[in-house]
This record gives structure tokens, C-alpha cells and sequence, in this order.
């Protein structure tokens, strides 16, 4: 189970989230809290929740 441990999730367009997941469910939809968003390996900002579908 990946609730509350630490996740990188890669998008093909090259963003990266860094964060911890608050939920996942059965279509790969996924709930991260206290995020780290990077563009091409490049630091963007710091976000509290974000959804990923």
C-alpha cells in the first residue's frame, strides 16, 4: 500500500510530481498532498494537493 509513503510520478510530457498519495483508485487516478512539481528536472513550485488522471 502507497498511502502516505513517499511517491515520484512522471508524466510522458515531461512534468514530475513528488509527493505523497492521499488516494488511489482502480482507473490509476491519484489524490498527492504536499507536492513538489518539476518540469524536465527543473523545480517549479510547491503545491498542497493535487489530482492526476
Amino acid at each position: 500500500n502507497l498511502i502516505g509513503k513517499p511517491v515520484i510520478v512522471k508524466l510522458k510530457w515531461g512534468m514530475e510530481y513528488k509527493g505523497y498519495p492521499v488516494s488511489i483508485d482502480s482507473f490509476m487516478n491519484l489524490q498527492l498532498a504536499n507536492i513538489e512539481e518539476y518540469n524536465e528536472g527543473q523545480f517549479i513550485v510547491n503545491l498542497e494537493e493535487i489530482l492526476i488522471r
